[in-house]
């Protein structure tokens, strides 16, 4: 084992399953020294289960045994050697209900983990569902000196909660905010309050990928957010709001908007990498060259539509991730053609059963023959996959054993015509199942 690097070993260590990491521990105490941060990394800790959590009283709690089982668990993870090692933390309700019983006392376990928490010195992301968070709560997620990421989803906070230094956060996530699960109020109230406690000079990533959180979180203020570089968000037909953000240079926008009633100016002028629906292509600063886009689920003729008039902001794209839900035969080439130094494209085409009732409509055989006959990729391509998924079931016309031939000769082509292409793959697959068939 000496003559083997400690990186090579910490490398090996951090790719395995938790159960080959206790098992190894048992090797040697040098194994035992490089198992340990992995094994202890992350604590998921399940103070009670049941739907609604705190905001509507309906607490489930394991029997008493249990409950001692719990605590003791907890305290040896807050233990002096073993407190150290915990980077990431997740509290949130039990799913299996087996053995829970209805409780007022839902605060219980809760309130012991908040006692222990200052203990995870080194902290670095918090994550939570369904949870109430109070003013010790807060407090101690303040104490926190390495405390840089923190997840809410579904959680309320106490009205009266304050904080005398904004938490120095460098991420902040609402995700799972689903009005289903909380009332409305009490998401929009608990995530103002969030953005009002935290530094926004420090925050560099924020996911707001619900209606409800961009509204609430942004509602609060006016103020910008200068150093956010990473933002999940999402949209509506209004997109003013992405003005206050002008560092951004990684862009993922959940939207079932295809249209807007408003536009103001254009945003975003640094930004690398976008993934999202084509239609906001057109709202990019003039200045922005991203160099990867993913779209998906488009219809390939609107992506097009969208793409001529943006020519100014593909001049530098290398990464390109597209799904379709049809391709008609002679789409693909003109949105190529918009890709100059195309690198590494990816295109995944999902077939519903009745796409093939029309016939203007590829199938795999023929998209992979006709790409072997004239490839539409530039000369600059080093990496395609083309994955073809359909949900027709037993029946589907064209079964593997047709179109492998077809991947192969595609295979063959492409590596003749472009040198610097190094790998292909050609792929027939379900819907839901494995792949197929692939070439590469």
């Amino acid at each position: 084992m000496d003559s083997v690097p400690c990186e090579v070993w910490l490398e090996i260590f951090s790719i395995l399953e938790r159960s080959h990491l206790f098992a190894l521990r048992y090797v040697s105490r040098s194994f035992q020294r490089i198992a340990g941060p992995f094994i202890f990394k992350h604590f998921h800790f399940h103070p009670y289960a049941g739907l609604g959590g705190h905001t509507t009283g309906n607490f489930l709690l394991p029997s008493e045994a249990k409950i001692r089982r719990t605590v003791r668990r907890l305290r040896f993870w807050a233990s002096e050697n073993v407190a150290p090692l915990v980077k990431e933390c997740t509290v949130s309700p039990w799913d299996g209900w087996q053995g829970y019983t209805s409780c007022n006392g839902g605060d219980m376990l809760l309130c012991t983990f908040i006692e222990l928490l200052p203990r995870f010195t080194n902290l670095r992301k918090f994550g939570s569902s369904s949870v109430k968070f109070t003013q010790p709560f807060v407090d101690a997620l303040g104490s926190l000196p390495n405390l840089k990421e923190i997840d809410v989803g579904r959680c309320s906070i106490d009205e009266d909660v304050t904080i005398d230094h904004p938490l120095q956060m460098e991420a902040l996530s609402f995700t799972n905010m689903d009005t289903t699960w909380f009332r409305h109020e009490l998401n929009t109230i608990g995530m103002q309050r969030w953005s009002s406690m935290v530094d926004r000079q420090m925050l560099t990533h924020i996911s707001l990928p619900s209606a409800e959180a961009m509204k609430a979180f942004l509602d609060v203020d006016t103020a910008p957010f200068p150093n956010v570089t990473t933002l999940d968000a999402y949209i509506d037909q209004n997109t003013t709001s992405l003005h206050r953000f002008p560092a951004v240079r990684k862009l993922r926008i959940v939207s079932y908007e295809k249209a807007f009633s408003q536009r103001s100016g254009s945003c975003f002028p640094r930004l690398e990498e976008y993934h999202g629906l084509p239609e906001y292509l057109t709202v990019l600063d003039s200045r922005a060259t991203p160099r990867r886009l993913q779209f998906d689920l488009c219809m390939p003729a609107r992506i097009l539509r969208i793409l001529q008039p943006c020519a100014h902001t593909l001049r530098s794209v290398t990464t390109l991730a597209v799904s379709f839900d049809t391709l008609p035969s002679a789409i693909l080439r003109p949105i190529m053609e918009s890709f100059g130094v195309l690198l590494d494209f990816r295109m995944e085409i999902k077939v519903e059963w009745y796409s093939q009732l029309k016939p203007e409509m590829h199938n795999a055989k023929a998209l992979f023959l006709e790409v072997a006959e004239n490839s539409p990729f530039p000369r600059s391509i080093k990496v395609i996959a083309l994955i073809w998924r359909f949900d027709k079931g037993d029946n589907w016309p064209l079964p593997a054993v047709d179109v492998l031939p077809a991947a192969r000769t595609a295979w063959v082509a492409l590596k003749t015509e472009h040198p610097n292409l190094r790998e292909a793959s050609f792929c027939l697959a379900r819907v839901a199942t494995p792949m197929e068939t692939s070439i590469r």
